[in-house]
Parts: structure tokens; C-alpha cells; sequence
């Protein structure tokens, strides 16, 4: 999952879904030792990543969603593979060397150089820091002013229980594409979830996980009502507003 979008993959079978959307892929996941391994080269448009190689056989991810922030070196210095000392040396760097930077603390630096090298350098070395690239947030703040033209979703519109439903991911897609479907049509800014006899309480916060994806990629708010047996905290990272 990733913002507005969820992947699914199936182990032995040549396709994805990304949300209702089915594509082929060349690559597919991988079981090794009971470890599902998943091609970084079919999820880099689900996960907004840029696949780096370089000449020394190294591979970096970037994910484009980050903030970026760009610098140079002050004066010549030695990238260390740890922020010691006494750490390894991988590489000298000139001065004005351009960098990426990836972790900032008071004494050393995280680093990528244009070669693809991932190392430490003294702070003070890092000199005309710049954002090339802004944050972009993948968790939408969708929020409804009123109750208007919001619908609520409650026990009494599942025939056989919620937890019947939400037993599982094929369930649980089923039900999620007639709550969509039907707030597209009424033209709805949100949907309240408002369920009271809930016994599984793990697979209601999946389908909650789930739901806001597509609600999201319309512009519609996930909303759930506050409710003593559900763990708030937990809520605040699955759905756009509790009520």
C-alpha cells in the first residue's frame, strides 16, 4: 500500500493489481525459504521509487516522495563507511563535490555522492545545503466541513456481520467496491464508519486500511466514528478523521 494505491501480487501468476487496474509483469515475487521476495521493478509507480545503478555495481532507491536536500563539500575530505574516525575510507572527495544528504547530526553526516556511495563526512564539511526537492505527503488530508452529503455505514447494512466480511482480503474488496461504487454515484465527500459488533478486530483495521485508498483516490473522506472498543492511535494512522 501506498497512499491511493494497493498492490497485489500473486505468487506463480504473470499479473498485478494495482487498485481495480490489472497490468502485466515481466518479474514476479519470489518465495525463498518461506521469504516472499517482491520485484523492486514492478512496484516503483506504486511506491513513486527511482531505481539508480552505477558503474561499480551499485544499486539505490530514491524514493521521489522524500524531501531532497542537495550541498557541496567544503574541502577535501574522506567519505567513511562509518561516522568514526577510525571507520573505513571509501572514497576521497574533492572540494565542491557535489552530495546528497541523508542523515544530518552535529558531528557527521550521512551522505550519497554522484557515484552512488553512501558514507559519512565531518558536518562541518557540508557547505550550501539546498532542497532540490520537496516532501510530498502520500497520506491525504481529506477533511469534511459538515455531515453533509456524508454517508454512515453501520451494522444494520451488513446482512451477516461485519466480521463476515472483512474475513478476508477477497471479502473484503467485494464489499469495499460497493462502498465506493455508491459513494461515486451519490456523489458523497465522505463515509462514516460507524460499526458497534465487531469481534475480529484485526481484519476490521485491514479493512479499514484498505477502504481508504480508494475513497482517497476520489477525493473522499475515510471517517470513523470514535468508539471505546477501537484503539485510537491506532485509527489516527488507518483513516483521513475520527469523530
Amino acid at each position: 500500500m501506498s497512499g491511493n494505491k494497493i498492490l497485489r501480487m500473486i505468487e506463480g501468476k504473470n499479473n498485478a493489481e494495482i487498485n481495480n487496474t490489472s497490468k502485466k509483469v515481466k518479474n514476479n515475487i519470489i518465495n525463498k525459504n518461506g521469504i516472499f521476495y517482491i520485484p523492486i521493478s514492478e512496484v516503483t509507480s506504486v511506491y513513486n521509487l527511482e531505481v539508480e545503478e552505477y558503474e561499480n555495481k551499485t544499486i539505490n532507491l530514491d524514493c521521489l516522495n522524500k524531501q531532497k536536500v542537495v550541498a557541496s563539500v567544503s574541502k577535501k575530505t574522506k567519505l567513511k563507511y562509518k561516522p568514526t574516525f577510525f571507520s573505513t575510507t571509501l572514497k576521497d572527495l574533492k572540494q565542491n563535490e557535489r552530495i546528497t544528504i541523508v542523515e544530518k547530526n552535529k558531528k557527521y553526516t550521512k551522505v550519497k555522492t554522484s557515484d552512488g556511495n553512501i558514507g559519512y563526512i565531518k558536518t562541518k564539511f557540508v557547505k550550501n545545503e539546498k532542497v532540490e526537492r520537496e516532501e510530498f505527503a502520500l497520506n491525504q488530508k481529506i477533511k469534511t466541513d459538515d455531515d453533509d452529503n456524508v454517508s454512515i455505514l453501520a451494522d444494520e447494512d451488513v446482512e451477516n456481520g461485519i466480521d463476515s466480511i472483512t474475513k478476508n482480503y477477497d471479502t473484503r474488496k467485494e464489499f469495499i467496491s460497493k462502498i465506493v461504487e455508491t459513494a461515486i454515484k451519490n456523489k458523497l465527500k465522505g463515509v462514516k464508519v460507524d460499526f458497534k459488533n465487531i469481534e475480529n478486530k484485526d481484519n476490521f483495521y485491514k479493512f479499514l486500511t484498505e477502504l481508504r485508498p480508494y475513497l482517497n483516490e476520489y477525493s473522499i473522506s475515510l471517517i470513523v466514528e470514535k468508539d471505546n472498543n477501537l484503539d485510537t492511535e491506532k485509527l489516527k494512522n488507518i483513516v483521513n478523521e475520527i469523530k
